[in-house]
């Protein structure tokens, strides 16, 4: 297939590459001769103000010939087949700027642009076009793609674009790996005056007999977990918070045996990847310790992150995990609504908007995570369910690559609001599995 434009740019380029690359899979050319464009025989795509006779005419907007970041005039419509469309362009076949569309998500343009923080510092999804308009829950990147797709392979009927099968990864974000056990004698001891001052005399005899007497942890699960995704057959990463202690830091120490111990005997049967600290994601030597030391525990690169806290910051995050050996990054989500923060449901090269250029750093979008639910939007079980196996179906649906995100401290059902969420834990990798 030969894409046509007046000019090629990096963000044209980047574009072709995640749509025929990464979601709808295709050999295809870029051009800028006219010539060669009205001499090619096969499908083709005319990406240019100028009308041409044959191929699919696509009218830039203008945002992929530009090489400067400032508010976009976004105009958004809907298909009347359904769906909302950005870019909209009533004069060409699809009806808005495809590209466009694409590129304004996936880049996560509009977090480059001046916006209102939440407290940690994080882009807001209510700052967000994707919350705005209403169609965050939906992956209409992959959306877009698919009908692009079938565009071309009704326009050229010989021409095969292969569609992506459904497929899904499990990943645990360990913030503790223990209620009580390790934390060392100090922090212990405080902790238990702590617990009597707040009257909390359950608690205290839990800590005090987990620390003292060698009572299991009531986050120790691990167990359980092997046994269950070992049963499914499902991947799973663990990400491992593995930092100095801090107000919103709080696993066990680097140094803790128990700690370390922990994390080797999960490496044996899972990945595992770099969960950096709140302080980490804007702080390069505190991010070079914690990955440095975790790939010393377990004797091996670690080329995998999410950041605590979901806290990163554009472009200069990604930048320093690149620069660290990550090559795998998978915070690309909200805290506080599930859905698609790009978007996509399908991993794709990060763009770096500033240097205009693409990157090595494949983005891991992921769905939903259990504490959204739980610490948010304060949800039971039974209320979440309905949106959780939605947003399964819609990644099904465009055969996309479902991730979700589950704390290992929930597994204990330790607090009151995290009952009943081992059941619907289940009931979900029940249902994914039953779609693979």
């Amino acid at each position: 297939m030969l894409i046509y434009a007046d000019k090629i740019t990096p963000r044209l380029v980047y574009t072709c590459k995640v749509i025929f690359e990464y979601v709808t899979p295709c050999r295809y050319q870029l051009t800028s001769s006219p010539e060669e464009y009205k001499n090619h025989q096969g499908p083709k795509i005319n990406y240019s103000t100028q009308r041409q006779p044959e191929g699919i005419w696509i009218y830039p907007s203008g945002l992929l010939q530009s090489t400067e970041i400032f508010e976009q005039n976004v105009r958004c419509v809907v298909d009347p087949v359904g769906g909302d469309l950005l870019f909209g362009e009533a004069c060409c076949e699809l009806r808005f700027d495809v590209f466009s569309a694409v590129f304004y998500l996936i880049s996560r343009y509009e977090e480059y642009l001046p916006h209102v923080k939440d407290v940690h510092g994080r882009f807001q999804p209510t700052e967000s076009l994707a919350f705005r308009q209403g169609f965050l829950q939906k992956p209409v990147v992959n959306r877009w793609c698919l009908r692009l797709r079938e565009s071309i392979c009704q326009k050229y009927r010989g021409f095969q674009i292969k569609k992506s099968g459904f497929t899904y990864t499990a990943t645990i974000d360990v913030d503790n790996t223990y209620a009580y056990k390790g934390k060392g004698f100090v922090r212990s001891i405080g902790s238990l005056i702590n617990d009597l001052r707040s009257l909390n005399f359950l608690q205290f005899k839990n800590r005090f007999l987990t620390v003292f007497f060698g009572k299991k942890d009531p986050f120790d699960t691990i167990d359980y977990q092997i046994e269950l995704f070992s049963r499914l057959g499902i991947e799973v990463i663990y990400f491992y918070l593995y930092s100095r202690f801090g107000p919103f830091d709080r696993n066990l120490p680097i140094h803790s045996p128990s700690h370390q111990q922990h994390i080797k005997f999960v490496a044996d049967f899972a990945s595992v990847g770099s969960h950096p600290s709140y302080r980490a994601s804007e702080d390069f030597e505190e991010l070079e310790y914690e990955i440095t030391s975790l790939e010393s525990t377990i004797r091996r690169p670690i080329t995998k992150s999410r950041m605590h806290y979901l806290r990163f910051f554009l472009p200069s995050t990604f930048r320093h995990l690149m620069e660290l050996g990550i090559t795998d990054e998978y915070s690309m989500g909200y805290a506080q609504v599930p859905g698609f923060r790009a978007g996509i449901c399908t991993p794709y090269p990060f763009y770096d908007l500033e240097m205009e250029t693409s990157t090595d750093l494949i983005i891991h979008p992921f769905a939903l995570m259990e504490t959204t639910f739980i610490d948010y939007l304060k949800y039971s079980p039974k209320q979440a369910a309905p949106v959780i196996f939605s947003l399964i179906d819609e990644v099904y649906s465009v055969g996309g690559h479902l991730i979700t995100v589950w704390h290992n401290r929930t597994f204990s059902e330790y607090q009151p609001e995290w009952r009943g969420w081992n059941q619907l834990h289940q009931e979900m990798l029940d249902y994914i599995s039953k779609r693979l």
